[in-house]
């Protein structure tokens, strides 16, 4: 399914409130936590006509391996493909089909790579496995699970696997909301992995054009694995096309087990429906998911971000030219966060700092703009500027270390800061408005560690002051640790 690009930069960027400015709304969330672990967060809009409902894995591409990267994306599109319920034919030969089609890809993956012996057995499982494919869908009614939905007038039907987290949600009319808990729980409890070299070859596609047929797609890869240095977030969420073309079901059967449990799950509600009967809902249909085992916790995200020295990235792009600027910063939850992204607000927008004098002053930007990120073990900001008119990319180094440079001289002034807040909250709040977004921005905040943050943020960012930006710009814009990467035009493309 789509994934929309860096989830967390999109519902993460902005602040709530600011003095003299729009205020946040405190969010009338009901909590509750099943027996098995599973938490719904609740909000009741008795004024909509349907519910906007979602819920987060919190697994995403940084928890994989090497070697085995790109498998959270390929259960969250297997996770489409229906259950031994829906969309089966005859389960019980599907079963048998299915389980020969594993042993089949295991053998293949085994078989040594050269010698004329294996390249026959290859040649004879390949024509098997294309057989046994065959077989299973006859057995299967396909684009079962969505068309469920879709009879019962549901829209926006998506997933988003992200770097911490995966997401599942859609909006159902307010009168249909228990086939959601159905369709929901039974895809967790009961799914069947169908069609995987299918959707290895849409993963395929996806990645043609989101990162092969786009200007910086290949250069943002490059620079952010040369960021990360080898941590799970330099993971691509695709995967490396090697890494997933040797995935297999029962690979990716290891990683739903590990990751889809109860206590990793959180659910959103947000439009028309009954607390009472939701909550009933909610434990007869979700209820079902068995419990976690006393165990180990679960697996942390090593960040790998031990990072010494100020490194520079030079790459050729059919784009635009630019300098992207990335340094190390803190996690969802650090005090640091919203100063940092009150720092950003300072520095964006059309009366930010570096519009107006990069973009409008100097003339040496066609656009300019910075970014505070946090994800759930980790964090960085960014800072990505554009070249006018054959301006030198050092030009622009330099253009933003003087603006860096003056942030941690001396403060902005309190009203500098006021205005970048107001406008910050102003598009936040308009978010925050639309019940789709809300319900995602929920998501996500669980999935990273706080859905409350999302209701406190206006009293956060409202207590920033100037020196705060000062502190943050001193202590992590600093040379000794930031990647600068240069993306310089390939000769002769436009």
């Amino acid at each position: 399914m789509q994934r929309a690009t860096a989830i967390a930069i999109i519902l993460l960027s902005g602040v709530l409130a600011a003095d003299n400015g729009p205020r946040g709304t405190t969010l009338p969330v009901t909590e509750l936590e099943l027996p098995n672990g599973m938490l719904f967060l609740l909000l009741p809009r008795p004024e909509m006509p349907t519910v906007e409902a979602g819920w987060v894995v919190t697994t995403g591409s940084a928890f994989e391996a090497p070697g085995a990267t790109g498998a959270s994306h390929l259960i969250e599109h297997m996770l489409f493909k229906g259950t031994r319920t829906i969309g089966a034919r005859d389960m019980k030969a599907e079963t048998g089909v299915l389980a020969r089609l594993d042993e089949v890809e295991l053998e293949m993956r085994a078989l040594p790579t050269s010698g004329r012996r294996a390249q026959r057995r290859h040649r004879t499982l390949e024509t098997e496995r294309l057989e046994l494919e065959q077989r299973a869908r006859a057995l299967t009614q396909l684009g079962a699970f969505s068309l469920e939905y879709s009879r019962a007038g549901a829209t926006r039907l998506n997933a988003n696997t992200a770097e911490d987290l995966t997401l599942y949600y859609v909006t159902v009319p307010a009168e249909k909301l228990e086939l959601w808990f159905w369709l929901e729980s039974d895809r967790l409890l009961h799914p069947v992995f169908r069609e995987l070299t299918k959707e290895k070859q849409v993963i395929a596609e996806e990645r043609r054009l989101r990162i092969a047929s786009t200007p910086t797609g290949e250069a943002d890869r490059a620079f952010d694995e040369a960021f990360w240095q080898g941590g799970g977030y330099g993971h691509s969420t695709l995967g490396r096309p090697e890494d997933v073309e040797r995935l297999t079901r029962s690979d990716v059967r290891v990683v739903f087990d590990r990751h889809y449990r109860p206590k990793n799950l959180t659910a959103v509600l947000v439009g028309n429906f009954e607390l009472q009967r939701v909550e009933a809902m909610a434990r007869t249909y979700f209820g079902r998911l068995p419990a976690d085992a006393p165990a180990s916790p679960p697996p942390r995200v090593q960040p790998a971000l031990d990072r010494r020295g100020e490194q520079r990235l030079r790459q050729s792009c059919k784009c635009p030219e630019q300098v992207r600027i990335r340094y190390p910063t803190v996690p969802f939850g650090h005090p640091d966060q919203f100063s940092l992204q009150a720092l950003a607000g300072v520095l964006n927008g059309r009366a930010g700092r570096l519009y107006r004098r990069l973009v409008l002053g100097r003339e040496i930007a066609f656009s300019a703009y910075a970014q505070q990120t946090p994800l759930r073990e980790a964090g960085f900001f960014t800072a990505t500027l554009e070249a006018k008119g054959g301006t030198p990319l050092d030009e622009l180094v330099a253009a933003w270390d003087a603006e860096v440079e003056q942030l941690t001289t001396r403060p902005p002034p309190g009203a500098e800061l006021r205005r970048a807040q107001r406008r910050l909250a102003t598009e936040n709040l308009d978010q925050l408005k639309d019940p789709h977004y809300l319900m995602r921005r929920l998501l996500v905040y669980s999935g990273l560690g706080d859905w409350r943050q999302l209701g406190r943020w206006s009293d956060v960012i409202a207590a920033v002051e100037p020196q705060a930006i000062q502190d943050v710009a001193r202590r992590y814009l600093t040379h000794d640790r930031r990647l600068v990467g240069y993306y310089e035009r390939t000769q002769g493309s436009r």
